[in-house]
């Protein structure tokens, strides 16, 4: 027997139309049923272990709204997207992607680096464009994580970096598989000296310990 819990918004896997979708519990499992006019009732499955599922409403986090909005009003949410009056959370940690180039080329890969169909590598003044996005519209303090692909493909990460606090974000992150800091020290310096608050690995780093 399906028991409602909740109610969202989602997406026709088929047309990408925003389509209303109840949350249902059926035993000890939560699914999403959503259902598009045109292509039919999809059902997915969220979440294993109802119980915990409902209790982690008891632990939602208080409303810190930003302070500034990009855009106005949204009524198609996401096909129309920004930071709008929709928004009842402040950006916590903003992932600023400056590179969809990789040094690995793992058979899965969440980030779709390396053979995509287009390449992503914005000049430094694209990526200016994107911190003063983040200056302009994100609460202080405000923390950057620099990803990708892997963002140490870069000669000019250390300069990306700099620029960064130059222009007054104060926490950076860069999120590396460490191939090559590993083995560049200089390179890991000139990070370090340009600004870096911590560089945090993937787990193909600690798989590379047994390899």
């Amino acid at each position: 027997m399906a028991n409602k819990i909740g109610e969202t918004d989602a997406l026709c896997p088929v047309c990408l139309r925003t389509i209303h979708a109840d949350k249902v519990e059926e035993g000890d499992d939560v699914f999403i049923v959503k259902s598009c006019p045109d292509h039919g009732e999809w059902k997915v499955k969220i979440w294993s272990g109802a119980e915990n599922y409902k209790y982690l409403y008891e632990f939602a986090a208080v409303p810190k709204t930003p302070k500034k909005r990009a855009v106005g009003e949204i009524k198609d949410c996401p096909q129309e997207c920004g930071l709008c009056e929709r928004h009842l959370q402040h950006s916590c940690l903003v992932v600023a992607e400056v590179t969809n180039r990789c040094n690995l080329n793992c058979p899965i890969c969440f980030a779709t680096a390396n053979g995509c169909g287009y390449d992503f590598h914005p000049d430094m003044e694209t990526i200016r464009g994107m911190f003063k996005t983040i200056v302009d519209y994100v609460n202080s303090p405000r923390c950057v994580q620099l990803s990708g692909g892997e963002p140490t493909v870069r000669d000019d990460l250390p300069e990306i970096v700099k620029m960064a606090k130059d222009m007054g974000i104060e926490h950076i992150e860069v999120n590396t598989n460490a191939v090559r800091i590993s083995k560049d020290l200089e390179y890991l310096k000139r990070l370090r000296d340009a600004g870096v608050t911590i560089s945090t690995c993937s787990s193909t780093v600690r798989m590379m310990r047994y390899t």
